[in-house]
């Protein structure tokens, strides 16, 4: 199941989603759409661009669109707490702009812990506009799956493109 947010592309599934910015005035958040993958991915909000640009195998309709600026996300998984749910949680990156490796690092924790550090979307992915997926197994989550980002490098906020998550074990 694929879930757009905020949705635009149709109807989604009603998965209750937050997520706070990286600044303090969030009258800034808005979705910036561009043909031509131009500086929209350095400004707060969600972008949207056309996934011709992007090089990958599959999902680069993922990639092409994403959430700039974050400070957390967090998705509701269950409305009532699980004790033993495990997940495996893939993240989506693609850098949509031009940069060279080291112009855009962050970190990524999950459920609080830090998973990604300095972490750099170009040099990653061997290049801009090419999709990477970073994948966490054993990801315990009771109810609500918290992924947050701090960037590293000035002018150049954190940039995801896409959340997958996947039970491993545990029931609703």
């Amino acid at each position: 199941m694929w879930l757009d947010y905020p949705s635009e592309g149709g109807d989604s599934p009603d998965i209750p989603v937050k997520v706070n910015f990286a600044t303090s005035d969030t009258s800034a958040a808005k979705t910036y759409i561009s043909s031509a993958f131009q500086e929209s991915a350095d400004q707060t909000g969600y972008f949207r661009s056309n996934s011709y640009g992007i090089k990958t195998k599959e999902y680069s309709w993922v990639g092409a669109s994403g959430v700039s600026d974050f400070s957390k996300i967090e998705i509701t998984l269950a409305k009532e707490a699980l004790e033993n749910a495990i997940y495996t949680v893939k993240l989506f990156f693609a850098e949509t702009t031009n940069l060279e490796p080291g112009d855009r690092l962050f970190d990524i924790d999950i459920q609080e812990k830090q998973v990604l550090h300095n972490f750099d979307i170009v040099k990653e992915a061997k290049g801009a506009k090419k999709q990477i997926v970073k994948s966490f197994k054993g990801i315990k989550v009771k109810d609500k799956l918290i992924i947050q980002c701090k960037s590293s490098t000035p002018g150049k906020p954190p940039l995801l493109s896409g959340i997958e998550v996947i039970m491993e074990s545990g029931t609703h």
